[in-house]
């Protein structure tokens, strides 16, 4: 009896030890249906499956957007800017209607225009290729447009004024504070107290609008392009400054930065990065098709390899192969189209489309 009784706890220690992931339906397709040119971001908090995409459907051209499962929207031409897996009504998405572009913000939406630019580097906070952060980061509902042939710009405030006309006002997002740029653009009145910016007389100033974010409690991040001379030619320069009751805080932008998040000026060398799930770019960085002799047609290249934080366990799939390995062994999966490893559950996940079918498997550690 006392073998038997081992005999079986090995038996079920080696099925653990090569237990199965679990399948679970994130979308159930329609026959004319498929993810939008294969592009797909999905994110997991603790045990959820948060997650979103974007289908075409090849009858009607429509797309639609699905969140958690659920068909959110559905438009022409959808373009994402923001993502939020945990609130969908922080999205930012653009869209084409019969009567022009539209564009969603927070739940809010703007147009019809004729057309939309919205910035692309909302999300992270940094411009590509400069060491400066994005105001768009903080003014979500800035973005320019075309109407009647005409150019406009809508401010974070809801004004809206022609491409290069003057703005002077700004409120801050809780109406308790107010900002007037001087038309020298050398001086900010704020709550009615002056605050002269420490910009050098000998430098032109920008006919370009500032870059302002005018804070809750009543701070300010100002950003100001200017000319100036330089061996006999012209070169742009740009100056931050932050604002307080107390002092005008020039930002030396070879070295520091402004954190918006913390309102602090920091280091460069300590910048940190964004949570790269809101990235709207995971929707476009896919790898490259590769053509297959053997099969004889195009394949997206996808190629993950994963480890857990231990750096104990691994995970790894080809395009090229019919199978994944976990840990050394194959299990019969094709390569996913996502596959990513989860702090929070310590497992790895992957997504595929079967059939009609998208979903995602879990393999808990």
């Amino acid at each position: 009896m006392k073998q038997l009784l081992i005999l079986l706890a090995c038996l079920l220690l080696q099925n653990m030890s090569y237990a199965l992931p679990t399948r679970k339906v994130l979308v159930n397709l329609k026959p004319s249906e498929s993810l939008l040119s294969g592009e797909y971001v999905s994110n997991i908090h603790g045990d959820s499956y948060n997650f979103l995409c974007v289908l075409y459907d090849s009858i009607t051209h429509d797309q639609t957007i699905v969140y958690n499962g659920i068909r959110k929207f559905t438009a022409y031409n959808i373009c994402l800017y923001y993502i939020d897996l945990d609130d969908f009504n922080k999205c930012i998405y653009q869209y084409s209607t019969e009567e022009g572009e539209c564009i969603n913000i927070e739940n809010e939406i703007y147009g019809p225009y004729d057309r939309i630019f919205y910035d692309h580097d909302l999300f992270p906070m940094w411009y590509s290729g400069s060491s400066l952060p994005s105001t768009h980061y903080i003014n979500r509902h800035e973005f320019s447009f075309m109407q009647m042939g005409e150019d406009f710009f809508h401010y974070n405030d809801g004004t809206i004024y022609k491409i290069n006309d003057f703005k002077s006002d700004y409120i801050s997002p809780n109406k308790k504070h107010k900002a007037i740029v001087d038309e020298s653009k050398r001086m900010v009145t704020i709550d009615g107290s002056n605050y002269v910016l420490p910009i050098p007389v000998d430098e032109i100033i920008s006919k370009s609008a500032p870059d302002l974010c005018l804070f809750d409690d009543g701070t300010c991040y100002y950003v100001q392009d200017v000319i100036y001379s330089y061996n006999n030619d012209f070169t742009k320069d740009t100056y931050c400054f932050y604002i307080t009751p107390s002092e005008v805080k020039a930002i030396n932008t070879e070295i520091e930065y402004f954190d918006f998040d913390t309102h602090e000026i920091k280091l460069l060398n300590n910048r940190r990065d964004n949570n790269d799930s809101h990235n709207p770019r995971n929707f476009w960085n896919l790898p490259q098709e590769i053509y297959s002799e053997e099969k004889g047609d195009w394949f997206i290249n996808y190629d993950f390899y994963l480890q857990d934080k231990s750096k104990r366990h691994s995970f790894f799939a080809k395009w090229d192969h019919d199978y994944i390995l976990i840990d050394g062994k194959k299990y019969n999966y094709a390569c996913p189209i996502k596959a990513f490893y989860d702090n929070k559950s310590n497992s790895f996940r992957w997504v595929s489309i079967e059939k009609n079918q998208i979903v995602m498997y879990n393999y808990s550690l």
